[in-house]
């Protein structure tokens, strides 16, 4: 990757950068976002910001710097967090947040997680979960060989489900993938669009396929019981 660092603790740069280039990552590192605006050495892929208290000022800078590289791997770190602030800096886009003092390895190890993601979501375009297909370029899902009468929001909240396959899919991630640009509702309102999707695939028959909330972190999906003995073999 090539990370930009954008860090007015110049100790906290250097580790981070140094943390950074042992794993084979270029980085530039800058005290503040003035220095931005002059010429970069490369076209970052992702972007590290620390702060000292979250605020909408202090993350705005970055979310108008993320609007200019489409697909870019945000990441802010803070040494205080509010949570509604947190929150919301995570429905505009920001892709993760973590707290001051952080080990610079883990973090770095973080981002590369999130870059890999966004990367693989931009890639496919196409998921499949035994007899659950879902073709995001076309706009459509099939299951048990019928086509699923879906809205647009819930085929994106499916593909994204799908994408994640075998892991967490992150509420926020929902949210942000969900409702595209439009500005995220409040979780209670994801609820009811999965439990929508629910009822659709339990419709459709063939395989059962289920979506576990995991304690309000965001949903998993997976296939369930005979079918996914089945599809290990066992």
């Amino acid at each position: 990757m090539r990370i930009l660092i954008v860090e007015s603790d110049a100790l906290a740069a250097h580790v981070l950068g140094v943390a950074a280039r042992r794993r084979g990552h270029k980085t530039f590192e800058v005290p503040n976002w003035s220095e931005v605006s002059d010429p970069l050495p490369f076209d970052p892929t992702a972007c590290v910001y620390g702060v000292d208290l979250l605020t909408p000022a202090t993350h705005e800078p970055l979310m108008a710097f993320a609007r200019l590289l489409p697909g870019l791997a945000t990441m802010l770190a803070a040494s205080r967090l509010p949570d509604p602030l947190a929150l919301n800096a995570l429905r505009a886009g920001v892709g993760d947040i973590v707290r001051k003092p952080y080990n610079p390895f883990e973090l770095i190890e973080r981002l590369e997680r999130l870059a890999e993601s966004q990367e693989a979501e931009r890639e496919v375009e196409m998921c499949s979960l035994g007899d659950l297909v879902v073709d995001l370029s076309h706009f459509s899902a099939r299951k048990n060989g019928t086509e699923l009468r879906l809205t647009k929001l819930e085929l994106r909240l499916l593909f994204c489900l799908l994408a994640n396959a075998g892991r967490l899919a992150p509420t926020e991630r929902l949210l942000t993938f969900g409702w595209d640009y439009l500005e995220p509702p409040e979780p209670a309102l994801l609820k009811t669009h999965i439990s929508h999707l629910r009822g659709k695939l339990r419709e459709a028959g063939g395989q059962r396929i289920e979506i576990t909330s995991r304690h309000s972190l965001g949903y998993s999906i997976s296939l369930a019981g005979a079918a996914a003995r089945a599809e290990s073999g066992g």
